[in-house]
This record gives C-alpha cells, sequence and structure tokens, in this order.
C-alpha cells in the first residue's frame, strides 16, 4: 500500500530541503509511519475512499509524526522528557519522547465524525 505522504509533503511543511541520505531515512520514516496509522485505523483506507476522513488530514498527521521523530532526533534528547536550563526549559510529550507514537488528538484526526462525536465515546488504540 502507499505511504500516505511523500518527502515533498515534508519538505514543504518543513520549508527544507534533504539530500539523498536524509530522503532515504525521511522515506522510511513515512512508511513506518504510514503503517501505524494502518494498525490503529485498519478501515483508513476506505474511509478515505468514502470520504469520511480527509486524505489531506492523514498526509498532515504523517507528516506531524515523522517531523516530531525528526525534531527529537535531531536534538539528541530521544527519551528526555524534560530539560531545564537557566535560560529556558522544555518538555517533550511522551509521544516524541518515545518515537514513531500517535498522539490520542492525531488519532483522533484520523477517526471519522460519524464514530468520533458519540457521547461517551472512546477511540481504540
Amino acid at each position: 500500500m502507499a505511504p500516505f505522504a511523500t518527502v515533498e509533503d515534508l519538505e514543504r511543511r518543513l520549508g527544507v530541503q534533504y539530500d539523498d541520505t536524509e530522503r532515504a531515512q525521511v522515506e522510511a520514516l513515512i512508511e513506518d509511519v504510514s503503517a501505524l496509522i494502518r494498525q490503529a485505523r485498519p478501515s483508513i483506507d476506505a474511509d478515505i475512499a468514502a470520504g469520511r476522513v480527509s486524505a489531506n488530514v492523514v498526509r498532515m498527521v504523517c507528516c506531524q509524526v515523522v517531523a516530531r521523530y525528526m525534531s527529537t532526533v535531531d536534538s539528541g534528547s530521544i527519551g528526555v522528557r524534560s530539560e531545564q536550563h537557566p535560560e529556558y526549559g522544555y518538555t517533550l510529550t511522551t509521544a516524541a519522547a518515545n518515537g514513531l507514537e500517535l498522539t490520542q488528538s492525531e488519532l483522533g484526526l484520523l477517526t471519522p465524525a460519524s464514530r468520533r462525536d458519540k457521547a461517551f465515546s472512546i477511540i481504540p488504540r
């Protein structure tokens, strides 16, 4: 199955241009995230085809997860959840600290509105 995004999609969103080595890494990450999305939402391809979920939103989520992972790797802070210095401080979400993981908000975006907007609905993981 085709990935939900391309390297060019991520480059446009981040305003960067990757060299050949980086492109290979980004392609692999996009494929990984696409597989995670399909595992979390097995009906995602049918939902896109039926118009229940926007292909653009799925592309955005895929790029968002890859970008978050890459920024975590680039900062050299894999596994660091919080860091404090006199000049600044930051906290990574659990998803960012753990790497390629969909957040609850992202899972919600990947869920058709007909299944998401019910009282006491549970979004399966």
